[in-house]
């Protein structure tokens, strides 16, 4: 369904002053080739900054490549001009990253959400309501905060208004580039094996403090 062949991306490095003229490039992307069967599903991994989100924006033509190509059911999306590539917008979406910066702060949860309807005329204006609340409800969320805010929900909640907007057009390739780093699980078993030692410590004090308790009780009947 997807094949991505020789896939570059390369940002220009202007100079300072008045002429800005490029004195260099940064390649963020620089030759990735991979296939993505019907049904299937592919992980990049990598360090931070490799271009995994890079090349998740250029799937879905945020960017525009430096040079490859690719293939989405027979057609090069590289190729496309933006008009050409609105009606298969409705089958590749993106799950972003940040949920904190990806959703507009003056936008209510059910305009977010429903915007996608509205541009592709999905379904009717008297029906958005409706869907929007089916899809909150999809990812966990309450179908009656369809009138809050972003600022209003945690971070995890904000990420699942991120995955609803992208399930919005039921699409048939997503891209979620969200939470995918090795440092996430190795901060969080460290801070478990963390919370176990210092369980571990304060019970050993718990313990020494009571031996301690019995020894000068024993020492004071003795005086006795």
């Amino acid at each position: 369904m997807l094949t991505v062949e020789n896939l570059r991306m390369y940002f220009p490095v202007k100079s300072t002053g008045l002429v800005r003229r490029t004195i260099g490039h940064v390649q963020a992307v620089d030759g990735i080739s991979f296939e993505v069967p019907k049904g299937g599903s592919l992980g990049l991994v990598g360090e931070s900054g490799c271009g995994k989100s890079t090349t998740g924006r250029l799937i879905t033509r945020l960017y525009k490549p430096t040079g490859g190509s690719m293939t989405f059911d027979g057609v090069d999306l590289a190729k496309l001009s933006n008009r050409e590539l609105r009606p298969v917008r409705r089958d590749v979406q993106m799950i972003f990253q940040d949920p904190y910066t990806s959703l507009n702060p003056r936008q209510t949860v059910g305009a977010i959400v429903g915007a996608p309807l509205a541009v592709h005329d999905i379904v009717p204006r008297n029906q958005v309501k409706k869907r929007v609340q089916e899809l909150l409800e999809v990812v966990g969320l309450n179908p009656e905060h369809y009138n809050r805010y972003p600022n209003e929900f945690s971070g995890g909640q904000r990420q699942r208004i991120g995955i609803a907007r992208a399930l919005t057009l039921n699409p048939s390739c997503s891209s979620p580039t969200s939470r995918c780093r090795r440092s996430t699980c190795r901060s969080r078993r460290r801070s478990s094996t963390c919370s176990r030692t210092s369980r571990r410590s304060s019970a050993s004090r718990s313990s020494s403090s009571r031996t301690t308790s019995r020894s000068s009780g024993t020492s004071a009947r003795r005086s006795r």
